[in-house]
């Protein structure tokens, strides 16, 4: 698992980490596994909708042209 910032300088910033990702769509993945479908996919879609609609978000996603897109995958899968 990393964790990165968007929008700022220093060492945890994607463009730092990450340079050959410059001008690439940007995913936040969510594996779960033996969770319920439903719950989590209520979650998930909650918290992409929400993300997008925060001003400091779409603040530093406007003025950082080292992301091209963000978008959200969320993938459920039962393991026994």
């Amino acid at each position: 698992m990393c964790g990165v910032t968007i929008g700022e300088t220093g060492s945890d910033t994607i463009n730092f980490r990450f340079p050959e990702t410059k001008g690439e769509r940007i995913i936040i993945r969510l594996d779960a596994y033996n969770l319920s479908q439903d719950e989590v996919g209520q979650f998930f879609k909650r918290f992409a909708e929400g993300v997008a609609r925060i001003p400091d978000y779409q603040k530093a996603l406007a003025d950082n042209p080292f992301v091209l897109e963000l978008s959200f995958e969320l993938y459920l899968e039962t393991v026994n």
